[in-house]
């Protein structure tokens, strides 16, 4: 079966085997789906497809920014961290796609590949939180800031 009804486009991209169980299976699907193929698909599936990607990207970024400040300030994996949620949210709130289904599909896969980027940072950023509640350490802002 096609991926996208009516094209000849038979790869719907498959489901990653590491989803992790955080609420993002929905987000991992739509990427892997539209970054996977070359064909644009209906307009209307392509305009639910951006709207996800839209409200996922408004959601997390934030989150990454507050989890990053708890990294050391100039703490490489920080400044990639915070570059990448203000990348993704520069293309949310400043960017649209011009006039037409291939415009349209090119920044739905703008906006899916910030998605991926921002999932990867998280899961970083998720990973060096651990290791430094193992070991003790505590950078960053103050936790009364943390709270804000």
């Amino acid at each position: 079966m096609p991926a996208w009804p009516g094209t000849p486009v038979t790869s719907g991209g498959t489901p990653s085997p590491h989803v992790r169980a955080n609420g993002d299976e929905d987000i991992h699907r739509v990427t892997e789906l539209v970054l996977s193929v070359a064909v644009p698909p209906p307009a209307e599936q392509l305009d639910s497809f951006t709207v996800r990607l839209r409200r996922f990207i408004d959601v997390r970024a934030p989150r990454i920014r507050v989890t990053a400040a708890d990294l050391p300030i100039g703490n490489p994996r920080r400044v990639a961290a915070e570059k990448a949620a203000e990348e993704a949210e520069y293309r949310v709130r400043y960017v649209q796609p011009g006039s037409g289904l291939q415009s349209a599909f090119a920044y739905c896969k703008a906006l899916a590949r910030s998605a991926q980027e921002l999932i990867g940072h998280q899961q970083k950023l998720a990973l060096a939180a651990s290791a430094n509640r193992a070991q003790g350490v505590s950078h960053g802002r103050p936790p009364a800031a943390r709270r804000q």
